[in-house]
């Protein structure tokens, strides 16, 4: 099936039946998993102002997490109008502000010496 084919089709198109009748298979292109930002904006390597969505993008942090950081930081979000903008230098300094994560062995890898057989008794 094409990407551009609804998910509940089961019926190849025609390029696609003739692949199959043909013998050769050819991988689908690789979609990626994020695009919330658009090609033009790719294009930037990082703008000094940006909408909220591209500072999402951005910084990994959810928007609501965002607009908490605006409360407590005064200057991370500007208006224009109707639009928000984000001042990516204000977030790159909250970013930067972060403790560094304290990083642990997970609980499941902790190996606990096995109990002898008097202490856990037969079988």
């Amino acid at each position: 099936m094409s990407i551009c084919s609804t998910a509940r089709s089961k019926t190849p198109n025609a390029a696609e039946a003739k692949l199959i009748e043909g013998g050769t298979v050819v991988p689908p292109k690789p979609v990626s998993p994020v695009a919330p930002v658009s090609p033009q904006a790719c294009a930037i390597a990082r703008p000094r102002h940006g909408k909220i969505p591209l500072a999402v993008f951005y910084s990994g942090r959810s928007r609501s997490k965002l607009y908490q950081w605006a409360a407590q930081y005064k200057g991370l979000f500007l208006k224009d109008g109707a639009s928000t903008l984000v001042d990516f230098d204000k977030l790159d300094e909250i970013m930067n502000s972060l403790p560094p994560a304290k990083v642990t062995m997970p609980h499941s890898q902790r190996r606990v010496p096995a109990r002898s057989e008097k202490e856990n008794g037969p079988g």
